[in-house]
């Protein structure tokens, strides 16, 4: 699966059910989109048929504890969710004005975030080692 999101035009024309959904050779999720959008649905239904499909056919799976559709379905769109929101951070934005951000302010935000969140569980570790004594 390639992590750059996936042709929005394609995605578009798909969601207007005028166009063909994921390509399986080069699967993509709309990376922009929510992520129970209809392209995202059918990547992850796609993601899960190969799994049980992968399950099925390889000796090596079979010792591994079997999940329900629904329990690998759930993992699936949550990975997806979480790949998404990742993929999102440091992508340029509008600042208050409309004007689109410059590369560095981007860069900028993104640090400032992931230091911050850092720094709170830092402090959530501290406050945990603290409390147990």
């Amino acid at each position: 699966m390639h992590i750059v999101g996936a042709d929005s035009a394609r995605v578009k024309h798909f969601a207007l059910q005028r166009g063909p959904g994921p390509d399986p050779n080069q699967l993509a999720l709309d990376m922009w989109g929510l992520p129970d959008s209809a392209w995202n649905v059918a990547v992850h239904n796609y993601l899960l048929q190969t799994l049980v499909d992968l399950q099925a056919a390889d000796p090596m799976y079979s010792t591994l504890p079997s999940l329900e559709s629904n329990l690998l379905m759930y993992m699936i769109r949550q990975k997806c969710k979480t790949l998404q929101k990742t993929w999102r951070i440091p992508r340029q934005r509008r600042k208050e004005n409309g004007e689109p951000e410059t590369q560095a302010e981007a860069v900028e935000r993104y640090t400032t975030q992931t230091l911050s969140a850092d720094k709170a569980g830092r402090q959530r570790i501290r406050h945990y080692t603290v409390s147990i004594w």
